[in-house]
């Protein structure tokens, strides 16, 4: 029997973006088709056949060429992703844009675009140019010839989306400019209350999304400890506040000199223990090279992240999506440093980690208290995990098969 053709729109540079689709692919038939010219593809990881956008002309083209039952997209807001869209549509090739990574609020994401833009005022950097020198053209040329006059309401929701774009930051741009035209038929979504983010920016309403889980927190459910590590460490999730080189970005928080200052001050709260500081850094800042390690302090790059959270004796984090599983499986404390922060109002309001101002704590505040109260955790749990069951992954197999 012949395995379902799916093409993914679907960033293979991230090792977690990436794996569910690694470990379904006995599966399926997938198909790649992320970076516009093969230049731009500088990692991989993953051996699923890739495509580049500037092997087609015309959505047409991709989907006349791969032949996809369905398409899933990371999201819908360029111009071949739009008009790979609605090509589907018209072909009536089922579309599915699937959420990545923890999604905060409309207003967090706002805010920190704004602190990013300040910090760019201040340090005078400015954003990278396009990846590739004919990037533009293409997209504009596979637009063009993709689309028929008579799409009105796509081709101007683009060019209503481009207008915005010059006058506002990228979140409003798109929330301005909302339309049919870019929806994908389903959305599939850790939790709809997770996924706020595709009501605000896109317009989605609550009948196209399905509750799927998150597939990252499976492997947290059935974990089962093997042997304790030599020594004892606590793990930091780190953001990428002081710097994305990939963006050619100053970040949206602490300078390096305080972000510095704040690691050391950590691992001085470890070596009282007995511990070792490991700070497992955002991918982001994987190319930055200002990381300067102690006697007692470690910077991670890629890891098994199950087992770093989970030998862990405890974690320290912001908001990123590993702070999920460390809210629910380890004692935790997170650092509140925007007010906007859903998911950290969230995570106090359940009692289930002690929450500090990044800007005042002191060290002998911190309380690793191990107690998850029942109530809270149920809470936290339909917010953001949908289940606590370990099929996250079944789900969505299911839903691709379907």
């Amino acid at each position: 029997m012949d395995k379902p053709k799916i093409l993914l729109y679907w960033g293979y540079h991230r090792k977690a973006w990436i794996s569910p689709f690694e470990r379904l692919k006995a599966h399926f038939d997938f198909q790649l088709l992320f970076f516009v010219f093969p230049e731009e593809e500088r990692e991989s990881f993953t051996d699923i056949p890739k495509h580049y956008w500037s092997d087609f002309t015309t959505a047409q083209d991709v989907l006349g060429n791969l032949e996809p039952t369905k398409v899933v997209f990371m999201g819908i807001s360029a111009p071949n992703t739009m008009a790979l869209n609605s090509a589907c549509k018209k072909s009536g090739i089922p579309t599915y844009v699937m959420q990545h990574g923890l999604f905060h609020s409309y207003e967090k994401y706002e805010r920190l675009q704004e602190e990013q833009d300040r910090r760019r005022k201040e340090t005078g950097m400015d954003a990278l140019e396009a990846a590739h020198p004919d990037l533009h053209s293409f997209l504009r040329s596979f637009f063009v010839k993709s689309v028929s006059p008579t799409d009105f309401t796509l081709i101007r929701t683009l060019w209503k989306i481009r207008q915005n774009k010059k006058k506002m930051n990228p979140f409003r741009a798109l929330a301005k400019a909302q339309s049919e035209s870019r929806l994908a038929d389903h959305y599939l979504v850790y939790t709809k209350f997770n996924a706020d983010l595709y009501r605000k920016c896109d317009g989605v309403e609550d009948n196209r999304m399905i509750e799927i889980g998150n597939s990252e927190m499976d492997d947290f459910e059935d974990f089962e400890p093997k042997e304790e590590p030599k020594q004892p460490y606590y793990v930091l999730v780190d953001q990428s506040f002081a710097e994305i080189k990939d963006f050619n970005s100053p970040g949206y928080g602490p300078k390096k000199e305080e972000v510095l200052k704040f690691y050391y001050l950590l691992s001085e709260y470890c070596a009282s223990k007995g511990a070792l500081l490991k700070v497992k850094l955002h991918p982001y800042s994987y190319s930055s090279e200002w990381f300067v390690e102690t006697e007692n302090l470690r910077f991670i790059k890629d890891a098994n992240v199950l087992d770093l959270l989970m030998y862990s004796e405890g974690v320290f984090g912001f908001f990123s999506s590993l702070m999920v599983p460390a809210v629910v499986h380890k004692p935790t404390v997170i650092f509140r440093m925007f007010e906007e922060s859903d998911f950290i109002n969230e995570v106090e309001a359940c009692s289930l980690a002690q929450v500090l101002d990044y800007h005042s704590f002191e060290l002998t505040q911190i309380n690793f208290r191990k107690e998850k109260p029942a109530e809270g955790m149920e809470r936290f749990t339909k917010k953001y995990l949908f289940k606590k069951d370990g099929k996250s992954l079944e789900r969505l197999k299911m839903i691709l098969h379907g």
